[in-house]
Order: C-alpha cells, then structure tokens, then sequence
C-alpha cells in the first residue's frame, strides 16, 4: 500500500478526472470540489471507487481577515474537506484544473527529507514566501495542522494573527506562514534564508514529464507540449536550494558586517 494520496482540489474538471489513471500509479486518489448543478454531469465520469467530498460553496459573509474577490477561502476550505479522507502518511495536492504524469519527483524529495513541503514552482517568486500552491506534497499531520488552523482563523477572526488577512499578505505567502507556523517556526524567524530552505523545497513542473497548468487570472494554459511555461515573464525556475536572497538571520547579519569590516579595513 502507498504511503501516499493524491489529493484533487477544487472546482470538477475533466482534465484531473482524466489523469486519475496517472495519480493512481502513486497512491489513491481523493477528489474534493464543489456542488455546482452547471457542472453535476461530470460527477458521472468519476470513477466509482473514487472517493469524494462534494459540498456547497461555502458563504463568505461570516469570515474575517479574507478578500471577497479571492478564491482562497474557497481553496483552504475544500482543501480542509478532502483532507478529513487522507489517512496515508503524506499527501500531493494538485489542482482540479491541472494535471501532472510523473509525479515521482515529488515524492523522492518528500521522502528525502520529510519535514519539508515541497512545491511546484509554477509561480513560485524567488528569494520570497511566495510559493507554489498549484502542485505540492507534504507530511499529512502538518498539512491538516496548516489548512484547518488558517479555516479556523477565517471563520473565527484574526485577531493577533495578522499574517492571515489577505490584501497586505497573498494567498501563497499565507500558506507558507502557516506552514511554518503548523511547524512550530518562532514568527521573528520567517523571513530567514535559513527557515525557508530547511521548511520548503522546490521542484521544477518539467520534471513532470507532462503537464498541464493553468494560470486562471491571466487565462493562460501552460504545457508540456506548447513549450510557453518559461515564456512566462516573472516565472523562475529553481531546485533545492537554490534562493538567494539577504538572510536576515543574526549569523549572517554578522558575517556580513564582519566581512565589511574587513573590506573597509
């Protein structure tokens, strides 16, 4: 049995209900989405042994601290759903709208060190906590930590967590702050060089072999086969390791003076 699950979130969409045959080659598959009476005739092609977790659009006129204009309530909360079905040890969440063939990569670094969450770097911005949140994999323990601690926080009310009101914080940097967060990172060390490379990894989507990834805002389709992913102008391509922003952190705050010093001198 698979230590793995695949997890399908969001709006029902042929293109993930046609690569379950791929995902099913890692781990089962679970499928979280919505129930949308315009899209009820696709619910027929899902497998029968699928299992899935279909509700209503959740109302927003309760929450605080989310953008109205903003899907991301939308996606921690289907995200929250889905994951009260995975009981395997991890868990590779994909997008309803996407779909990804070789997803070995994911799992070698997950297993490679298991603490980390691994992200594709489909929108991924460099030397920042803006990670990728189409594809990633993750230890299921932390991630049901993550998810239903930022659903709590938007149903309930901020309050002295204001790293979770978005507007002056984005979805994907949200999601890493409550990863770090579900991780037990003191808050003055988030914004370390450090804190992200021992807590986040970076696969780049071509080591999927095929794909498909959507950019829905800008309505663009990226594939394998179209070539146009790096064609992307803010994209960056990176691999474990391989940010370099200025750590912020205390050492190296003090080998940089120590390192002036010595050039002044």
């Amino acid at each position: 049995m698979s230590d793995f699950t695949i997890l399908i979130q969001g709006p029902i969409n042929k293109t993930s209900i046609e690569g379950i045959s791929d995902y099913e080659k890692y781990g089962e598959v679970v499928l979280t989405t919505w129930e949308e009476p315009e899209r009820e005739p696709l619910f027929e092609s899902i497998p029968d042994h699928i299992r899935t977790s279909a509700f209503p659009l959740p109302s927003m006129a309760h929450t605080k601290g989310v953008d109205l204009d903003s899907t991301f309530y939308y996606a921690v909360s289907s995200m929250y759903n889905g994951l009260n079905l995975v009981d395997t040890e991890y868990v590779i969440k994909t997008r309803s709208d996407e779909r990804y063939r070789n997803l070995q990569p994911f799992i070698d670094a997950i297993l490679e060190d298991p603490h980390k969450f691994v992200c594709g770097n489909i929108f991924f911005l460099q030397g920042t906590l803006h990670i990728g949140d189409h594809l990633f994999a993750a230890r299921t323990d932390t991630l049901k930590k993550t998810i239903s601690t930022l659903k709590n926080i938007y149903d309930e009310g901020p309050q002295e967590n204001d790293w979770t009101i978005q507007g002056p914080n984005q979805a994907e940097i949200i999601l890493a702050n409550a990863w770090l967060n579900a991780r037990g990172v003191p808050r003055e060390e988030w914004a370390y060089l450090h804190t992200f490379e021992n807590n986040f990894d970076v696969i780049d989507i071509n080591e999927t072999d095929e794909f498909t990834a959507r950019w829905v805002h800008g309505h663009v389709t990226y594939t394998s086969t179209l070539q146009n992913w790096d064609n992307r102008p803010d994209h960056r391509t990176t691999g474990p390791n391989k940010i370099s922003p200025s750590c912020k952190c205390p050492q190296c705050q003090s080998e940089k003076e120590a390192h002036q010093e010595a050039v002044d001198d």
